[in-house]
């Protein structure tokens, strides 16, 4: 595992990430594995809260787990540039080695929003596509988070420029689905999960998170994408904590 420090970023924000290379690299081309890390945490959340690093050993993948600009970036421009630009430091270091029709996405709470948010805005059939992706409790409507979770508004507010009736298209194109809070009916035409109709995606939460409206988001999000012709796997545990490890690295 290689921490990598990019500076001077056009986004004015460094760039922290964790490299973690298969123990043999062979003639054959390998998986990748990218992980969007928690709200308030660094791109060492992985090696400290997940199994994910050790099934990517086993398994014989590379594996990078990027800041994203900041701690607190909720899939803002920033975290997506500084994100892209992780990723072509390892496709120019490592490109030749990397499979990268198998280069998938795993993200917790913020992340989990992070990691949806990525592949529908990563499209390019020249670039960097992502193969299948894993919501865990993610925040998927920055609109709703906004409305819900007061502590993280002015976080919002500062990525976003504005609150969400000022400036929607900016929470918009950092979301993947935007609904009405009380009846849950979502704004199809503003929503990126369109983007992800061709990407198999699995979206997991445990039944008491205390986040309940992560729950509401994580439902809302998995009923519109089987709605439009997603391919979605669901999953719910039984458990009354917000934490990664309600969904084990080795079943995702």
């Amino acid at each position: 595992v290689t921490e990598i420090l990019l500076t001077g970023l056009s986004t004015g924000f460094a760039e922290s990430f964790l490299v973690q290379l298969p123990k043999y690299i062979g003639t054959e081309k390998s998986p990748l594995l990218m992980v969007f890390h928690k709200y308030g945490s660094t791109a060492n959340d992985p090696y400290n809260n997940t199994g994910y690093p050790k099934e990517c050993a086993q398994r014989g993948w590379f594996m990078i787990s990027s800041l994203g600009a900041t701690k607190k970036s909720f899939s803002s421009l920033a975290s997506q540039e500084n994100r892209e630009i992780s990723l072509d430091w390892l496709m120019t270091m490592f490109g030749s080695k990397i499979n990268t029709d198998r280069i998938y996405g795993t993200g917790f709470s913020m992340g989990g929003g992070s990691v949806a948010n990525y592949a529908a805005r990563h499209l390019d059939p020249d670039g960097i596509q992502l193969a299948a992706i894993v919501d865990h409790t993610g925040g998927v409507s920055q609109r709703h988070t906004w409305q819900l979770d007061l502590p993280v508004r002015s976080i919002l507010e500062y990525w976003f420029e504005g609150e969400p009736w000022q400036t929607p298209f900016e929470y918009q194109r950092s979301s993947v689905i935007e609904f009405d809070k009380t009846t849950f009916a979502v704004s199809s035409d503003v929503s990126l999960a369109w983007n992800l109709t061709h990407i198999p995606t699995l979206v997991s939460h445990a039944d008491m998170d205390p986040l309940a409206y992560l729950i509401d988001q994580s439902v809302v999000f998995k009923d519109f994408l089987s709605s439009i012709g997603g391919t979605v796997v669901y999953t719910k545990t039984s458990a009354a904590v917000h934490d990664w490890k309600t969904l084990s690295a080795k079943s995702a």
